[in-house]
């Protein structure tokens, strides 16, 4: 009878390999290449978003202001938050004071003030807004009357004291300019429009 072997068949194994040290610094010159080409384009992206919703977010307010005027059968205006649009901003109801209802709303103050005015159990201050993002402006400018800080919507969804009302949801000063901007346009019969581009607008420039 044959003998056993003295030792079993093992099999082959591929030894691993790792990156070398040249391996390894180029492929982080590759990754720096490439993250300094997509690094504009992010921060474009950026830049274009944060100013889309900041005008989503007044855009909302100002037909949140409109709609409630018609419903509620009293004046109520978007304020900016201590006369600056960059502030924020919040969505009062004209409110009755000995009997007598107020022509034009004033604001409550902060956000707890807001939450906290109520008449009837029904909510004067209905919404607020605090800061826009940093660095980010918005510039408001009424036409034909008005103060610059108040958006004053009647009881038939027109604009009141100002013949129109104009803002410009800016980029930051570092990525400046009009055109990538939006210009909220506010007619004296109360209809809202925003578009791309603050160029001719009379809240001023954005660059």
């Amino acid at each position: 009878m044959p003998a056993a072997p003295a030792s079993r068949h093992r099999r082959g194994r591929t030894a691993a390999r790792g990156f070398t040290l040249i391996e390894m610094i180029t492929v982080m010159a590759l990754l720096a290449i490439l993250a300094a080409i997509a690094f504009p384009g992010f921060r474009e992206l950026t830049v274009n978003m944060t100013v889309t919703d900041t005008t989503n977010d007044l855009v909302g307010a100002l037909n949140l202001a409109r709609s409630e005027a018609v419903k509620r059968g009293r004046p109520v205006a978007v304020i900016a938050n201590g006369g600056d649009w960059s502030a924020g901003w919040q969505v009062v109801s004209a409110r009755m004071e000995d009997g007598t209802l107020q022509a034009v709303p004033t604001s409550p103050g902060d956000e707890a003030a807001c939450a906290a005015d109520i008449e009837n159990g029904v909510s004067i201050c209905m919404r607020h807004r605090g800061p826009v993002a940093a660095d980010y402006r918005i510039l408001g400018a009424a036409s034909g009357g008005g103060e610059d800080g108040v958006v004053l919507f009647g009881i038939s969804g027109d604009l009141r004291q100002a013949a129109s009302f104009d803002l410009n949801v800016c980029r930051p000063p570092s990525d400046s300019g009009d055109a990538g901007s939006r210009h909220i346009a506010i007619a004296g019969s109360g209809t809202i429009t925003s578009r791309r581009d603050t160029t001719g607008s009379p809240a001023g420039s954005c660059t």
